[in-house]
């Protein structure tokens, strides 16, 4: 198995697995009262996150 390190690049990918568990993740599966969490794991979330520096992705 090889890692590499996250990049901006991967936060589609990464907002899209998340999105594909909205169901079991929050409590309505329409996301009706987990605005912030869904705005926490959007694309542009995820592409700030694997910007900075305080973060590390890695990817197998």
């Amino acid at each position: 198995m090889q890692f590499r390190a996250g990049s901006p690049a991967d936060a589609e990918a990464i907002a899209g697995l998340i999105a594909s568990f909205q169901g079991e993740l929050t409590d309505d599966p329409s996301g009706a009262g987990a605005e912030g969490y869904l705005a926490s794991v959007s694309v542009q979330a995820e592409r700030e996150y694997l910007a900075s520096e305080r973060y590390r992705y890695l990817f197998a």
